[in-house]
């Protein structure tokens, strides 16, 4: 297998047979245009927008998925429910990709499918894999192998996601696991934490055949040491595990609440004042608008109406000037003449040229006679000229334009005006409303509680890990030395040997790897950060901690300040600048692929996601979204690179959901 082959991947084209709520075979075309790399693909909640991420991952990692790992059921089970519900028995479903592979050696296309059928209660699943249009079953055989190579599992949930995830990371502290759990994979630091781990178990097991330690009662007395921290670090773990699941309970609770107090009218209880001090605010603009609309009526405007008129009194203008230029030159042309013709004649000139020169400017003369008998209107004056040529030239257009935007400003004034008296009209139970936030306010304060006892035990846990680095360290010491004088039996003493220094070369690499790949990682954070939201943040900096992985956020005079400080919408683009710097820094150029981006979102910067990371996140975007995501300026701002939209028309009746082309009229 090819590491080469696994430089871009772009994904032609997402087939599905039979699976959630997609009966029968359907087909999504993700090809895009140079420049265009995003595909929007609409659908309201329940018509089956998840089902294609899931099915993606499904198809990719198998077992492996996290998605089936959260349903808490068996992997035949999962697969099973996986299957539409009104198809006959084994019948068969499946989920496909065709994927394009461009390296510096050319370009491979693959096609994969995951397909399985349920018979007699019994799942049969199957991977076919088609390499450049040619079955390859050593492939699909290996997939679980390959798959690694071209899509590590480890990276793949900075570019498969949902919009919960960005809730869930925005919420979270800056000690949060599931980002250093990603900067770990990432890394591969958690191979090489495995591999340390193996040495530890080749070590423990040669030290079977050591015997006659002199230092064997303090390797015991470490050892039960080190058995009593990792059981106490074991037991604060569950006791983590257990308050995250509380909090995630209570943020639940506190979400559904949130919800009610929306539909119950929360919002415009809470900005009422606002919204009268708004109409207020928008009345005066209209009186101003009508009041400078007035002004204009009273000045030059009313001209536009005659403006063909205007204009053929400044042709009439320009042509009545040359009439008083003849009346002006008429009688210098006499005295010219007859000047002309005396000193001709003085100069002895031949009579007949005398008489053809007199004959030329008489009839000369006679022209301008004749232009400066023509009737004049106007009168001949340059300040008149000048008044009208600028009238007619330019300030009946400016006059105009300012009309026109007088006029439009008029009307979006009002419009707005409209809305926001007719949301004065709303009315709310504030009794009830008051109810629900005193129990948001209870169950906050729960939380609080709660996120004290967690912090308080990771500080712990941490110390408890310095505890057992620093014993382990001790341990393989003596080990060491014991070995180097006592050990009779080579091969232990060789083993034990190399893989201390193994372990030590290992955690000393690990060390160094942070330090040189901590920078990458935090100038991609912090590029993504800047990008998304520019420089209206308190955040001017974010340093990671290369010892506890920790995000550290700083202000623009240097200091320290804790997450918490910022408004949700900053920490909504900081879990995205954390997922897209991750992203860019794991040398993987991969499509991304995201359902419901905006849901958690809040309407500030929601412009910010779709114009800053929606097309520049990748070469590829497949975008999940309802109506109430991508829409009116939204759609319009990211319409010039979109490639494909498609629609996810649920079938109430039928219970099928069917793909078609176009997005929400």
């Amino acid at each position: 297998m090819n590491k080469g082959l696994s430089k871009i991947i772009i994904i032609k084209e997402i087939g599905l047979k039979n699976l959630g709520p997609y009966r029968g075979e359907h087909r999504l075309n993700l090809s895009s245009d140079k420049g265009r790399p995003v595909i929007l693909i609409g659908g309201m909640n329940g018509s089956g927008k998840t089902t294609i991420i899931n099915a993606v991952l499904l198809l990719l990692y198998g077992k492996r998925s996290q998605h089936w790992q959260q349903k808490g059921v068996s992997y035949n089970q999962y697969l099973k429910s996986r299957i539409h519900n009104h198809i006959a028995e084994g019948e068969e479903a499946w989920v496909e990709l065709k994927m394009l592979l461009k390296n510096n050696t050319g370009t491979v296309t693959l096609r994969v499918r995951r397909s399985w059928v349920a018979k007699n209660s019994r799942i049969k699943e199957k991977v076919t894999v088609w390499k450049d249009g040619v079955q390859d079953s050593y492939m699909a055989k290996n997939w679980d192998i390959y798959v690694e190579e071209l899509l590590p599992i480890g990276v793949s949930g900075l570019f498969f996601f949902d919009g919960e995830k960005i809730g869930r990371l925005a919420e979270e502290d800056e000690n949060s696991k599931t980002l250093q759990g990603a900067i770990r994979s990432l890394l591969g630091l958690d191979i090489v934490e495995r591999l340390i781990l193996d040495l530890k178990r080749i070590i423990s097991r040669k030290e079977c055949n050591i015997h006659h330690h002199p230092n064997r009662e303090r390797i015991n007395q470490l050892k039960q040491e080190l058995k009593n921290l990792v059981k106490e670090r074991t037991i604060i773990g569950q006791e983590i595990s257990g308050l995250e699941t509380r909090i995630s309970y209570y943020k639940a609770k506190i979400e559904e609440k949130e919800e009610e107090y929306l539909q119950k009218g929360g919002s415009f209880w809470e900005n009422k004042k606002e919204l009268e001090r708004k109409r207020d605010k928008l009345k005066g603009q209209v009186d101003e608008v009508k009041r400078q609309m007035r002004n204009m009526a009273a000045g030059v405007l009313p001209l536009l109406m005659v403006r063909p008129l205007l204009e053929k009194v400044k042709r009439n203008i320009s042509q009545e000037e040359r009439v008083y230029q003849a009346r002006a030159i008429l009688p210098l042309l006499e005295k010219r003449d007859f000047k002309l013709i005396s000193q001709l004649t003085n100069l002895g000139v031949k009579d007949e040229i005398v008489a053809q020169v007199r004959s030329n400017l008489d009839a000369e003369r006679e022209e301008f006679q004749r232009l400066s008998k023509k009737v004049t209107q106007f009168s001949d004056s340059a300040v008149l000229k000048r008044q009208v040529s600028l009238l007619v030239e330019g300030e009946l257009d400016a006059v105009g334009k300012e009309a026109k935007q007088l006029i439009e400003r008029y009307e979006s004034l009002n419009a707005e005006l409209d809305k926001v008296e007719r949301q004065l009209l709303y009315e709310v139970d504030e009794n009830q409303l008051s109810a629900i936030l005193k129990q948001i306010k209870s169950w906050a304060q729960e939380i609080a509680t709660l996120e004290e006892k967690k912090n308080s035990l990771v500080k712990r846990e941490e110390e408890i890990t310095g505890k057992i680095k620093h014993l382990e360290s001790k341990y393989r010491q003596l080990l060491y030395e014991d070995l180097q004088e006592e050990v009779k039996n080579e091969d232990a003493r060789r083993v034990i040997k190399y893989a201390s220094k193994s372990i030590d070369i290992m955690q000393t690499f690990q060390e160094r790897l942070l330090l040189e790949k901590v920078g990458l990682l935090e100038d991609n954070i912090n590029e993504a950060f800047k990008l998304l939201i520019g420089k209206t943040s308190l955040v001017s900096r974010i340093k990671i901690d290369p010892e506890t992985l920790q995000f550290i956020l700083y202000d623009p005079s240097g200091s320290q300040f804790p997450k918490s400080q910022l408004s949700e919408g900053e920490k909504q683009m900081l879990a995205i600048a954390f997922l897209w710097g991750l992203a860019r820094s794991s040398g993987h150029e991969l499509p991304v692929i995201i359902d419901t981006p905006l849901a958690r979102l809040d309407s500030s910067h929601r412009t910010t996601f779709v114009q800053n990371y929606i097309p520049k996140s990748s070469h590829q975007v497949i975008v999940l979204t309802t109506d109430e995501e991508i829409y009116g300026n939204y759609l319009e701002s990211l319409e010039k690179y979109v490639s494909q939209k498609y629609l996810l028309a649920y079938d109430d009746v039928n219970r099928v959901t069917y793909i078609k082309e176009g997005y929400f009229c």
